[in-house]
């Protein structure tokens, strides 16, 4: 699996931003690594999205040359395969439009200091009575409200993209 990141180092005392990517070696069509650095963290920003953008343009996902990613992909499978009408696209979009501000390794990620919702009193109501004839906690019908919301939006923009592909594409 490709990484472009960009880690903060020191150069001559001065805090420098070095972007590292990769590239195919045009002779030998080798992957090398490449490291650029930047004194500001825009460009550096800006630089590293141009490279992303080129690699996804120019190369093909190759999963039989990548174990990295053929593994990642079959366990991803492995946990969708039980979800009726999932999709590796859906879960993806998914999981970015839940992300935290600030994600760790590890699955980790920054929570949210306050997590408590305002609600009008008759919406407080109608959720109460709609949890107690569904036999749940009222946490629980709201989250799965909610993850019901954002999925079908994920879908939705999926099939969109889809569509617009498709219309590119004369079809």
């Amino acid at each position: 699996m490709q990484r472009f990141y960009i880690r903060p180092v020191q150069n001559k005392g001065r805090l420098a931003f070095q972007v590292n990517y990769g590239e195919i070696d045009t002779e030998s069509r080798r992957w090398r690594r490449r490291q650029n650095l930047f004194w500001d963290p825009g460009l550096a920003e800006e630089f590293l999205m141009e490279k992303r953008r080129e690699f996804l343009s120019r190369s093909r996902v190759n999963l039989g040359g990548d174990r990295l990613l053929h593994r990642d992909v079959l366990r991803a499978v492995e946990v969708l395969n039980d979800v009726p009408g999932a999709t590796m696209e859906a879960a993806a979009r998914l999981l970015k439009e839940c992300r935290s501000s600030r994600e760790r390794r590890g699955g980790k990620f920054e929570e949210p200091k306050s997590r408590q919702v305002e609600l009008s009193p008759r919406a407080y109501l109608g959720l109460v009575h709609e949890a107690r004839e569904a036999g749940l906690r009222l946490s629980d019908l709201v989250e799965g409200i909610m993850w019901k919301h954002i999925e079908e939006r994920s879908r939705r923009r999926a099939e969109e993209q889809l569509q617009q592909k498709w219309k590119r594409n004369g079809k």
